[in-house]
């Protein structure tokens, strides 16, 4: 699983911490003070893959609702193809 010192490693230097084993587990051993934020690119990509291949039109996906860089490419990855933008650093992702 992931340990304290990986959690805590991560937040000093804005990198993603992996997980091995289910969140469970990671929430049962870290005991968290504060939330965590959990990204699953491979669920982010089946689902978009999934939802795209159901929309009868243009699938855009809101950078604002996520902007996360592996949220977005994740969808990118999903087949999502238009960006709706609201900033330049949501341009440069």
């Amino acid at each position: 699983s992931l340990s304290q010192a990986s959690v805590s490693r991560a937040q000093r230097t804005g990198q993603s911490a992996r997980i091995a084993g289910s969140i469970e587990q990671l929430v049962s051993e870290l005991k968290p003070h504060l939330p965590l934020y959990i990204l699953q690119p491979e669920r982010i990509i089946e689902t978009t893959r999934a939802f795209v291949a159901q929309f009868p039109g243009t699938v855009m996906y809101a950078v604002k609702s996520n902007p996360d860089k592996i949220a977005v490419q994740a969808v990118a990855r999903g087949g999502v193809k238009a960006f709706d933008c609201a900033s330049i650093e949501e341009i440069r992702m």
